[in-house]
């Protein structure tokens, strides 16, 4: 019966037999849902994961691509003592940012993030701040007003070390693509385990500015276990190719030695099914015991 059924659906689909489309939509969505491509805090466990990593213990944080506030705001709302550096490079935008984002619980800094401290010009969307970006994204979005405005950025360990802060509860990057040079800036608070947890975005800008999953697991799989966020919980997963997609996720490291029973139970990790569990047991399989001893299946 089961092979009947994808038997009756290849036809229907691949010779566009009225309904094909439909059964397609339907399917797309399904994925969307399984892969919780939502954008939105309070429904995608980005507020979520903030609360329950804030139920531990006093949380230090950076937030870097601060935009307007959105992630800094529900970080001071969910932490009662956390503080966090917020980075924004835009002027307009940092100027909106420090009027939402008004707490002696937070430092803002005019700064961009990446690899190596300089100058560099950034598009930025007259209409929508959110998607200003280092990279020009015009045709993927269309029409729309960028301006090019230059910033300065610095790199995350220089940052850590200029204002004191030896070790990081939390780092937020949602820099529209150069997620992935801001984090290599934490070079060295990376390998020496000073940074606990990590969220960054993977999205369509990541393929413009010609990077991929592959190029976060290569960084940081050594250290951490990545995990798709969902709304109540981590899925752990280890890389498999089918999975750089470039569809819109947020995407968590949790640092391999900071993870305690206590904690695979706070955050609810558990194994991804699919090529990304086979991929994941592949990679701890020198760790013996690892997955099941910490990693709920």
């Amino acid at each position: 019966m089961k092979h009947l059924s994808a038997r009756m659906i290849d036809f229907i689909v691949k010779h566009r037999r009225p309904g094909s489309y439909a059964l397609y939509a339907i399917g797309q969505r399904i994925v969307s849902a399984y892969e919780n491509r939502d954008v939105v805090m309070t429904t995608n466990g980005e507020r979520w994961l903030i609360k329950q990593l804030a139920s531990v213990g006093r949380l230090e944080a950076f937030d870097v691509g601060a935009n307007q506030g959105e992630w800094a705001q529900n970080f001071l709302e969910c932490t009662k003592n956390g503080h966090v550096t917020c980075f924004e490079p835009v002027p307009t935008t940092f100027a909106a940012l420090s009027t939402a984002v008004q707490s002696e619980r937070a430092t803002l800094v005019q700064l961009g993030m990446g690899d190596t401290p300089g100058q560099i010009a950034i598009n930025s969307v007259v209409d929508n701040p959110h998607i200003s970006s280092l990279y020009d994204m015009r045709s993927y979005e269309g029409e729309i007003e960028v301006e090019k405005v230059d910033v300065s950025l610095s790199t995350g360990d220089v940052e850590m070390a200029k204002r004191n802060v030896s070790h990081l509860n939390m780092l937020k990057i949602d820099a529209e693509g150069h997620d992935f040079k801001a984090l290599t800036g934490f070079g060295d608070a990376l390998t020496e385990g000073r940074i606990d947890v990590i969220q960054f975005e993977y999205n369509y800008f990541t393929v413009i500015a010609r990077t991929a999953l592959r190029d976060f697991y290569d960084l940081l799989e050594e250290h951490f276990l990545l995990c798709r966020l969902l709304p109540q919980g981590l899925e752990v997963s280890g890389f498999h190719h089918s999975m750089d997609t470039f569809a819109q996720a947020n995407w968590i490291a949790v640092r391999k030695s900071f993870i305690t029973p206590e904690i695979v139970l706070l955050l609810n990790m558990r194994s991804a099914r699919g090529l990304g569990g086979v991929a994941l047991v592949k990679a701890l399989w020198p760790a013996a015991g690892f997955v099941d001893t910490k990693i709920r299946s």
